[in-house]
Parts: C-alpha cells; structure tokens; sequence
C-alpha cells in the first residue's frame, strides 16, 4: 500500500504542476502586450518541464513493485522484491494473489491445483464472521526445497480453516498468507509487517508454518518471538532452529530429526545391522540447520568422529549436476573402501542433505561395482518427497524418482527414511479419519505428511485463540497476552492435543513435539516401484 501511495501522492503533485504550468501559460499569452516580464524566468521554465516529466516517472516508478505482482492476482500487501538480479513476489494476502507462477521444476497440474487451494482460502476468508482473529502462515510459498510438497502443506491449511470454522465455537479464523521468498531471504520485511498487523482489528495472534530449517526461518522466528506472537512450525525439523539458545513462543507440530534419527537407528538395530562403520553425508551450508543438525544429532548418537560435505553453492542446474557428480563420486569411493574392509557387512549412509540432491547420491552409489545390494541410505523426513512418483512427472524428473527407483529394483541400494505422519499408520484414529476424508479423491496428498502438519499446526492454534478468548478486554494488546498464556497451559501431558498426526503436547524450554501416546516417527523403506514398506526381509 505505500508504494501505491507514493504513487499517488506524485501523480497529484505533478498534476497541480500541470494546472500551474497551463494557467501560467494563459496569464502570459492575455499579458504579453502590456506587461512583457510576466513570464517564468529560464530557470523556473527547467524546473517546471522537468517536474512534468519527471513526477511520472516517479510515480511508475513508486507503483511498480506492487502493479508488476498482479499477474497473480491483486492484493496490494504482495510486492516484487529481490532487485533486478532476482525479482520476486513476497508479501502478505489473504489469498487473492498466488505465488503459483513463482515456483519451478514442478508442472502445470500443480500450479494449477495450488491456485484452486488459494482461491479456497480466499472464499473462506471471506466468509469469517465475528468474532474473528487472523492467523498467518508464514513460509517460503515458492521455495525450490519444497517443490510440490508446498501445495500439500497448503491445502491441509485451506482445509484446517473450512473446518475450524464450521465448528460452533468462537472465535473464527481468519488466514493471513505469508511469502518469505524462494529462499526466504525477504523475511524481514514480511515479519515486520506480521508484527504490525498484532495491533489491527481483528488483531494478528498466531503464526503457524514458519518456514524451513534454515538461517533465515531461525531470524524470523526471534523478531517473532519477540513481538510476543506465539509460534507453531508445521515442518522444521531442526533439533534446534538456533543452536545456541531456546527460541520462547516457538513450539512446533514435526518431530525433531533428532527424534527421527533415534527411531531409524532403533530399527537398523534390531535388524542386526552393525553401525560402528557408518558414515554421515551433509551439506556444507552452515546456515542450512535442517542438514547441519542432522549430521550432528547422527554423530552424537553413534559416536562418529566426522562427516563427508557436499557443496550446492551453484545454483545453475547443470553446472550443479556436474559438480554434485564428481563430489558424490568421491563419497561413494570412501564408500566402497569400508566395505572392502568387511565385505560381509552392509554399510549405512545416513544423508543428512536435502531431498532435492539425494538422488545424485544414490545414482553414484548404485553405479559402483563395490554396492552390490551392501547399502543403506538413511534420510529424514524430506525423502517424502520420492512418494510422489508419477503424480507430478515435472517435479520427479527434477527430484531424480527414477535414478532412485532405478538402483533400489536394481538391487544395489536400500533407502529408508522417516514419515512426519504415515497415512497407514493413523488410519485408526478418528482425527486422522476426519482429515482423510476432507482429501476424499485426493489422498495422495496425504503421503508427504506435510498436509497432516499443517491441519494440526492451525489447529492447536486456533484452540490457543479459542482459550484466550476475553469477554471484558477486547483490545488486541490483551487477546495476544492471553494467546501466550494458552500456549502456555492449554495442552499438558494430562490434556494433550489430540490430532491427526497422534497425541502430543509441547516441551516447555524448546517447544518441541512430546508424544504422550507412545507414538514415534515411523520408518519406512523404499521399493522399486515407488510404494512404501515397513524395514524387513523384503524391504
């Protein structure tokens, strides 16, 4: 709205300089004979033609940022950032504008369904009654890590809000959708404007979704935190998003990979699968806290000294397959030399990267003579993304589906990994019941886990903003006092939340997932064909 305004503001300046240059040229033509020096001096001439031409230019200039975004849709708190190097749309609506546009290596499917979603939580939005508060979901809407995941996390979002809302309960909840940028680099701004809105009517009490485990998701959260808005993280998996200290307000649905790890580590166990020759595969990004964590909790887990590093610093696509190629050639070189230490036993490579290069890594594996059916590559909760098989055969391509089928039917490599929320697994739970049958026809969706993440994110916060509810204090300082207080007290391991995902509440010092159901991630390994199965004699 600033820029619009700015717009306008020169616009009509450099209208009254029209009307004064038009009016001025009247008075000196009716005054010419009589009294010659009436007219403008040379230099009030310069300056006046160069208002009227530079006034304009100010104002495209000024209104450009925001008209250059309504190709997604108008909604004036959505803006290009990023400069001429990298433009952008980020900026905050409430669904009228989609990101859709912005993001890559996925097809058009799945653009397409991530505006239906959009345009869902614009028709909600616009049917909330009051008593109402806004909630905001803030992430990376476009990030090229998430790829068509993000338009599942979105739609249990839309549909989280559908059924808040047609409970008989107060107050509803209205959706403020947050775009941090594709590598969220514009959060600053974002939040900002996140934490100007804590003051409005309705007032801003919540921010679910938060973004990825990076850098830029941990500084968000801290100007977040505080501005005093309580905090619920639907995907960040970090074992802690600052390493340093405890983020207060910060509470989050995912199990920490931490956790994870422990629950793959369990199952390789009990399979009889020695660890002590393991080894671990990060990215070198240090501000990447998903990869770095990860490769930390790992070591500290198995008592590993180091790590092999990867580097993703080029972003050019073919430059990057090269490069990863030749570095992931080496990994597998150091592979292959442990297991011709003992070649009777298998070798476990725990990837602590994202899913987006994990296919290079295992394609490299599987071509060594050495592999043979002898590895087993562990990942988090990112390897979802693999379960998408043909359903989005842009983004497969993109993500490597086939190279990692290719060398699981080949007989060359295991791959395991954890599951947020495994459909098959909570098919029994009434919640879960509930949400799966708002996806009726879509299912699929449900298998990244992402979309039961985010309907139990909006959910513990909606039963925050219910509990705070004041009859005798409206103003919006004191409904957000007392969203922290019900975040606070309002789920315990006496009185869990009860949701899709299991039955949980949060750790008092770090805000992290505590099962009280006896619930842990479950691991699931890979076949051929891209369907899921339980670690065993065939999997």
């Amino acid at each position: 709205m600033t820029y619009l305004l700015l717009a306008l503001a020169a616009l009509l300046v450099w209208a009254w300089v029209l009307r004064l240059a038009l009016a001025r040229r009247r008075i000196e033509r009716s005054t010419a004979e009589i009294r010659p020096d009436v007219s403008l001096s040379t230099r009030a001439r310069v300056l006046l033609v160069v208002g009227l031409v530079a006034l304009p230019l100010v104002a495209i200039t000024a209104a450009a940022p925001v008209v250059l975004c309504f190709g997604g849709g108008i909604d004036l708190g959505v803006t290009v950032r990023g400069g001429l190097s990298n433009p952008e749309c980020v900026g905050l609506t409430d669904g009228s504008h989609s990101f859709s546009g912005g993001l890559v290596e996925v097809s058009d499917a799945a653009r397409s369904r991530y505006d239906e979603v959009m345009d869902q939580i614009d028709d909600q939005n616009g049917q909330v009654t009051d008593p109402r508060v806004r909630i905001a979901f803030m992430t990376s809407l476009t990030s090229p890590l998430a790829g068509p995941r993000v338009v599942h996390e979105l739609a249990g979002l839309a549909e989280a809000q559908r059924a808040i809302n047609a409970e008989n309960d107060n107050p509803q909840i209205e959706l403020v959708l947050a775009n941090t940028g594709s590598a969220a680099k514009h959060w600053a701004p974002v939040v900002a404007d996140l934490v100007a809105m804590a003051d409005d009517d309705p007032p801003l009490v919540a921010v679910v979704g938060v973004g990825l485990s990076q850098d830029e998701t941990k500084n968000a959260a801290w100007e977040l935190s505080r501005a005093g808005i309580p905090m619920v993280s639907d995907v960040v998996t970090a074992a802690r998003l600052d390493p340093d200290r405890d983020i207060p307000n910060f509470h989050r649905v995912a199990w920490a990979n931490r956790v994870q790890f422990e629950s793959t580590i369990e199952v390789l166990r009990a399979k009889g699968i020695d660890l002590g020759r393991a080894f671990v595969v990060r990215n070198d990004d240090a501000s990447d806290t998903y990869s770095k964590t990860s490769a930390e909790v790992v070591r500290a887990q198995l008592g590993l000294a180091d790590d092999w590093t990867f580097g993703v610093g080029d972003t050019d696509p073919a430059s990057l397959d090269r490069a990863l190629g030749s570095q992931f050639r080496r990994i597998a070189d150091a592979m292959c030399a442990r297991l011709g230490a003992d070649p009777g036993k298998p070798v476990v490579v725990f990837y602590a990267g994202r899913a987006r290069h994990l296919s290079s890594l295992v394609e490299k594996v599987a071509t060594r003579p050495c592999a043979e059916g002898r590895v087993i590559v562990v990942s988090a909760s990112d390897a979802a993304v693999f379960r998408m098989g043909d359903t989005d055969q842009v983004a497969a391509k993109a993500w490597g589906n086939e190279k990692v089928m290719s060398a699981i039917r080949g007989g060359k490599v295991s791959l395991y990994f954890t599951s947020l929320a495994e459909p098959g697994a909570l098919a029994e739970r009434p919640q879960f019941q509930r949400l799966r049958s708002a996806f009726a026809g879509r299912e699929s969706e449900l298998d990244t886990g992402w979309a039961v993440m985010s309907w139990d994110a909006l959910h513990v916060a909606a039963a925050w903003a219910r509990d705070a509810r004041d009859e005798s204090e409206t103003a919006p300082e004191a409904y957000l006092r007392q969203m922290r207080v019900s975040a606070a007290k309002r789920f315990t391991a006496e009185n869990p939340y009860r949701g899709a995902s299991g039955d949980f509440y949060f750790d008092e010092s770090t805000g992290d997932r505590v099962s009280t159901d006896g619930s842990r991630p479950v691991v699931l390994g890979f076949k051929g064909d891209g369907s899921v199965c339980r670690p065993g004699p065939d999997c």
